[in-house]
């Protein structure tokens, strides 16, 4: 994106991609452009940020509660602190705040739409079991599109954005701001790419196969090549002058998701194999560079020259790591996401991060260090 920004008033604007880019995009654009026409090939299951600004109190009681944070952080599988301030004392005096359900099966349907209404759509994030059974899921995936059909005026809209052919929770969660909003305004549209596919970018614009945009300005929000794209494209070259990219052809092949056999000394940061983007990112860079800067102190102190996974330690780490994910939405037969690298034609399908946790995986960093890196061959 332009670091001066871009003046989209008054313009005709396409963007191509309703991800996470183009969720955060559209109703920033929107509120400029004389009209925007989103084009969607996946419509996605997205939930309120509910951002706002911190009170000065909050910021400096947060700071007193730093210790406190960082350990929450530390024992949360997800690397997440759930900080709301300080605490307070309940008020005798006052009931109870209800609290959402644990699992959507528990409840009655009834109760299920009461809970949206009490406590808002991203209630349907919390229920336990909509992770892992899949008539669980299907129960939340129907309210949700229900939820769509009663916030959207126009019912075409309300279709176009409804997800209907994968699980909620198969791909990383979309977090927006007023991004159904934006659809409510009569300068925005949208068109439905699984039904009419793009045939060619044109001069003034877009063809699909059934009609042709004209437009001004045209925004490509389609997203990455996640996890291994960037790395695969630096030609790495580790022993007999094997490129990693050729190795990883089927797949990404890693132990601990720190090192892939072949390539010695090299370490990647939060890459495939570890809990990574299915975390608190940040918390998973932090434990990701302080084991790293560790073992490098470990290694000079002790005058060893190579530290390089195992074959056997890999392997068992590779299935593992499969293993974890058996039986999540994230790996259902019908998604197809980042995680799984399908969003890319010809990349394997494979499902790349660790999904036990970052609680659960920082203590198996760590039983591999007290057994003097078992699983590492170390060379001086």
């Amino acid at each position: 994106w332009p670091r001066n920004g871009v003046d989209l008033t008054g313009k005709r604007v396409a963007i191509v991609g309703c991800g996470s880019s183009g969720v955060q995009a559209i109703p920033q654009i929107a509120k400029q452009a004389k009209q925007l026409i989103a084009f969607q090939r996946s419509p996605v299951y997205t939930f309120p940020a509910r951002n706002a600004p911190m009170k000065p109190e909050f910021l400096a009681q947060a700071k007193k509660d730093y210790a406190e944070i960082r350990e929450r952080q530390r024992n949360n599988e997800m690397g997440i602190a759930n900080y709301n301030g300080p605490k307070k004392e309940a008020d005798p005096n006052k009931p109870a705040k209800p609290k959402p359900s644990k699992k959507i099966m528990d409840i009655t349907p009834e109760q299920r739409k009461q809970e949206i209404k009490d406590f808002g759509i991203n209630v349907l994030s919390q229920y336990a079991d909509t992770y892992f059974n899949r008539e669980a899921n299907e129960i939340a995936c129907e309210l949700y599109r229900e939820y769509l059909r009663e916030t959207l005026a126009d019912p075409q809209k309300a279709d176009a954005l409804s997800p209907k052919n994968y699980p909620l929770h198969c791909k990383r969660p979309v977090i927006d701001t007023e991004y159904y909003a934006a659809f409510q305004r009569d300068n925005v549209s949208i068109v439905d790419l699984r039904a009419t596919p793009v045939e060619e970018v044109t001069a003034k614009g877009l063809r699909t196969t059934q009609a042709e945009y004209e437009f001004d300005v045209l925004i490509y929000a389609t997203g990455f090549d996640a996890m291994t794209g960037t790395i695969k494209r630096l030609n790495i070259r580790g022993r007999n002058n094997q490129l990693l990219a050729d190795k990883w052809k089927d797949g990404p092949r890693m132990y601990m998701g720190l090192q892939s056999v072949g390539f010695p000394n090299f370490f990647t940061v939060t890459g495939p194999g570890s809990p990574s983007v299915v975390s608190n990112v940040l918390h998973s860079i932090e434990q990701h560079v302080e084991w790293i800067d560790a073992c490098i102190a470990y290694l000079r102190k002790n005058h060893i020259k190579t530290i390089e996974p195992q074959p056997a330690a890999e392997d068992a780490w590779v299935e593992h790591v499969n293993k974890a994910a058996e039986g999540s939405m994230m790996t259902a037969p019908t998604c197809n996401s980042w995680y799984l690298g399908t969003n890319i034609e010809g990349k394997p399908r494979g499902f790349m991060p660790y999904l036990a946790g970052t609680k659960t995986y920082r203590q198996e960093c760590e039983e591999v260090v007290a057994k003097g890196y078992e699983g590492f061959s170390l060379a001086s």
